[in-house]
Parts: structure tokens; sequence; C-alpha cells
């Protein structure tokens, strides 16, 4: 069975389904995916592609220690790169100086004045004769074969603090209903307070995209009120990452979402490994994983102080995940998450859980401890 990022759009519910599946297949299974939850609980061999030489190393065992091992050899690299290149820089310095002093000590007898031709030429040899000396450490330093240095991967460099953080009150929807065919989320009160971090959760159809449309102000409202502080920032990743997508430059159309120079837009775009080939092409030939990044780009660039997220770690790859915890773990403003990933709720610190009922379309919350 081969399975390719099988876990994005699983809710909680559908991610047991699919452990539980994985668990109990009687045959092969290789998957592609960055869940390391799911990795961690399902897999008993990793096989690494090395993103520069295209080569595969493997490893037996858990992701945890896959992890520890992988970062264990690049130490180990590391270490042999510096042992082997300090070695073979010592040897061609040793190698210099001798050569120096040979060529002083053959420019010495012959300023010196010696009337014995005979003497002349021996000290000359005796000078010549460490010169040669200076040949074979050269030749050594050639033989030392120098570990290569392991090649940093791209890792993806967010910096998400916002200009201000805004009011006390910072957005709220009050006895808010949607209406979408069938569908009706509501009525919903949520406050979202300054400095808060509330994690959105509920299964698949329970309206969480929809509650975040409708405090985007994306949808209409069947009922109730939005309101957005007057200080607020709001800035929002959406799970569809239609921000980018039509047949504009995907360089316009950031641009155009961020207010930024040319060479300003350049530049940020390329920490998010959108590149110069990259940001001309037209936005809806960017793969899944590029218009999440440009969409991470966008809310960088402006410098939000209400940070709504929807399933941002889809189509993600591992290190730019890791590196998108390590921002949302210093970010000061507020922040609404909606996501499956169990691991990122593990890692990102939360201060209130708001949980959509299934098919009810009622918010409860709690605040965490």
């Amino acid at each position: 069975m081969l399975l390719d990022e099988p876990t994005n759009d699983l809710d909680l519910d559908g991610l047991d389904v699919l452990e539980d599946t994985v668990r109990r297949f009687a045959g092969g299974i290789v998957v592609v995916s960055h869940d390391r939850a799911f990795l961690d609980g399902t897999v008993d061999r990793f096989i690494e592609l090395d993103p520069f030489t295209h080569e595969a190393s493997m490893f037996a065992g858990t992701w945890r220690g896959y992890e520890q091992e992988r970062a264990r050899r690049r130490e180990q690299q590391r270490e042999a790169h510096d042992r082997t290149s300090a070695e073979r820089a010592r040897l061609l310095a040793q190698a210099r100086e001798i050569q120096h002093q040979s060529a002083q000590g053959v420019a010495k007898v012959r300023k010196s004045g010696e009337p014995s031709n005979a003497i002349v030429f021996a000290k000359t040899q005796r000078a010549e004769g460490r010169g040669a000396k200076a040949v074979t450490l050269r030749a050594r330093a050639e033989r030392v074969e120098v570990v290569e240095r392991p090649r940093e991967p791209w890792v993806l460099a967010m910096d998400l603090m916002p200009r201000a953080l805004g009011g006390e009150s910072i957005a709220s929807l009050t006895g808010v209903v949607v209406e979408r065919g069938a569908f009706r989320l509501g009525p919903i009160d949520l406050e979202i307070g300054r400095g808060e971090r509330i994690a959105l959760l509920g299964p698949n159809g329970s309206g969480k995209s929809t509650l975040i449309a409708a405090l985007n102000g994306d949808v209409p409202l069947a009922a109730g009120t939005r309101r957005i502080g007057s200080a607020t920032a709001l800035g929002t990743l959406k799970q569809d990452r239609t921000e980018f997508t039509g047949d504009e430059p995907l360089l316009g159309r950031f641009r155009g979402a961020t207010g930024l120079a040319l060479d300003e837009a350049r530049t940020l775009l390329a920490r998010f490994n959108l590149g110069a080939d990259d940001v001309t092409r037209p936005c809806a030939e960017l793969s899944p994983g590029e218009r999440t990044r440009a969409g991470l780009a966008v809310l960088m660039a402006r410098r939000v102080n209400l940070l709504v997220l929807d399933e941002p770690t889809n189509h993600l790859d591992i290190p730019a995940i890791e590196e998108l915890e390590r921002s949302l773990a210093a970010y000061q403003g507020t922040l609404l998450l909606a996501t499956h990933d169990r691991r990122l709720l593990e890692r990102v610190r939360i201060t209130r859980r708001v949980t959509l009922g299934d098919g009810q379309g009622t918010a409860g919350s709690r605040r965490q401890p």
C-alpha cells in the first residue's frame, strides 16, 4: 500500500482510523508524510532522500529515534570535516613555513660573500634540502581526504512579531449564524482577548473554516454581529490557500497583498524558498506547499497582531513545520489556530481551546490550566 500524505485534511477521529488501519495492515506499506505523530506511531523504518545528492540513507526505529540519529550523524560528519580540514591546513601551513625558511636560507648564502664556492654550494644544498621537505608535506596534505561539511538544507526563517499588540478586546463574534446551503453554524459567541492563544478544534464538517471566514468577513452573516478592534491587524492563512490562485504572477499578487517594493518583495519571498524563477510563475502553477509558504510570507510582511492559521502545516515539510513552531513560540500577538497536527498542538502554547460540536454548529470553550 502506497500512501502519499494520507493525514492531510483528516480530523483527529480520521487520524485514529488511519493509524489503526496502517498498524493492522498485514502487507507492506510505503508512506510519504510530514505528520510526525503519525510517523512515530506507525513506521519502523525511514528512508531519507538527500536534497543535494539525491542519495538515500536508511534508519530503523521510531521517528524520535530517527531525529536523534540524524542529528548524531550530522554532528559526526561536522566533526570529521573540522578534523580533516584542520589537519590539511596544518600540513600546508607547515609546508609554506619550511619553504619560506628554505628560500631565506638560500638568499642568505648568496649574500654572505663567502669566497669558497664549495662552501656556498654545500650551504645552498642544505637550505634547498629543507625546501624538499616542504614538497613532501604538501604531498601529505593532498592525501588527506577532507570529509565534506554537512550541507544545511533550506530552512524557513520567519519573524512574526506584530507591530503593536492591539486593544484588550481584539475581536468578537456575537450571536453569529452562518448558513451555507444545508449547513448552519451558530449561534456562536466568541470573544478574543489580547494575547490569547486559542486552539480551534472539532471534527471535519463542524464549521472551523466557516467560523474563520465569518471572523474575516468573507461570508455574509445570517444573524449576529462581527466586531474587529480598531487597533487589530487581522491576518489569515486559509485552509484552501485561495490567496494565491489564478493567472497573476506570484510576485504581483504578493506585492498587492503586502505593499512591499519590488526588491523587498523578492528578498522576503526568497526567505521562504521562492526564488527568481518561482516569483514570475502564475499563482495557479504553484504547488500547495509553495502557496502555503507565500501565505506565511504575507503574514510576516504585514506583522499582524491577530494571527489566524487554518491547518498551517498542510503541505509544509518537516523543517518548515519546526520553524513555524519556533516562530509561533516567539509570537507576542494573539493567535487563533485550527489544526489537526497533534505534535503542533503539543509544542505551541495554547491558553484556551474552542471546540465546535460534530454537525451541531455550536461552540464550547475552556481555558487551559
